[in-house]
């Protein structure tokens, strides 16, 4: 008899001793439609610690927030004292499509904080054992089926304005303004593009000769990361007048280029975007110059171009 109450006392003991270990923490969670809903991120916190931990009173405030940032997700959760200290914050990335598997690794990240012996626990080959539904961890909602569509595009619109600088298109290096619009669908982006570039007067056989080009312009490019390999192709006019000539005269001429571009685009806060590009031109039509008989300048077969431009993301 004696034996039965030491073995019942030592049951109370432990099982005393488990509840007291329990960490209480409250709970602040947020995450799009198609992330795992709060109900859903309770039970796998729930499952990896053995209980449900959000309750009250509770010395510890989590801050669970998942957010779409263009083609991916980033998940970042704070873990802090209620009067302010140890804060404790990490953050997680994942595809756009992979959302169930980034709260789970967060989840579990949240599970150690609040209990690190997780980290020299034998794992089970078991699995655990379902939680009871609570107040704050209503029933599970039926799984999602795996061959439901994925719904919409992730597509982004954006304008903007800038400065070209263009070497090799005029007699003289050339700058002038430019606009962008651009839509983006995923990886891949198209824009159109407007520009006009000046070029500093210069004198030539004994007179002086200023030229400007008009042009616009379509790119289709492909994206990793902040930068982007483009298609580039333009079509415009070249137009040239003299003075102190003879025969002063004023004309324009057709001009045309295609070739590679690189970009690189920075997004600092909110749409606000900032990109550097810089680009290679093939002539497709050689433009002259001439004073009567004289060539005062022919277009090379090569040509460069270096941009900077600010716009703003709508989508």
């Amino acid at each position: 008899m004696a034996l039965a109450f030491l073995t019942a006392l030592a049951t109370v003991v432990a099982s005393t001793s488990a509840v007291n270990d329990r960490q209480a923490v409250r709970l602040d969670y947020s995450a799009p439609e198609v992330c795992p809903s709060r109900a859903r991120f309770v039970a796998l916190l729930a499952a990896r610690l053995g209980y449900d931990p959000v309750s009250e009173p509770a010395l510890r405030v989590a801050e669970v927030a998942v957010r779409l940032q263009r083609s991916h997700l980033k998940a970042t959760f704070r873990i802090s004292e209620t009067g302010g200290l140890r804060p404790s914050e990490r953050s997680f990335e994942a595809e756009e499509d992979e959302c169930d598997a980034l709260v789970s690794s967060v989840a579990l990240a949240l599970a150690i904080a609040l209990d690190p012996r997780l980290l020299s626990r034998p794992v089970s080959a078991a699995p655990p054992e379902p939680v009871a539904p609570t107040e704050s961890a209503p029933p599970l909602p039926p799984p999602r089926t795996p061959a439901q569509p994925e719904v919409g595009l992730s597509v982004g619109f954006s304008l903007g304005v800038g400065v070209r600088g263009s070497v090799g298109l005029l007699p003289t290096p050339g700058l002038g303004p430019g606009v962008e619009a651009r839509v983006r669908v995923k990886s891949f982006s198209a824009a159109l593009e407007g520009e006009a570039v000046l070029a500093p007067a210069y004198g030539a056989a004994g007179g002086t000769v200023e030229v400007s080009l008009t042009r616009a312009g379509l790119q289709a490019c492909g994206h990793v990361a902040f930068v982007a390999l483009c298609a580039h192709g333009t079509a415009g006019a070249l137009a040239a007048s003299g003075t102190g000539f003879d025969r002063n005269r004023r004309g324009w001429q057709p001009a045309g280029t295609v070739g590679p571009l690189v970009a690189a685009t920075w997004q600092p806060v909110g749409g606000l975007l900032l990109q550097a590009s810089l680009g290679l031109e093939v002539v497709l039509v050689r433009n002259s110059i001439t004073a009567g008989t004289i060539e005062l300048w022919n277009s090379p077969l090569l040509a460069g171009s270096l941009g900077v431009l600010v716009g703003w993301k709508f989508l």
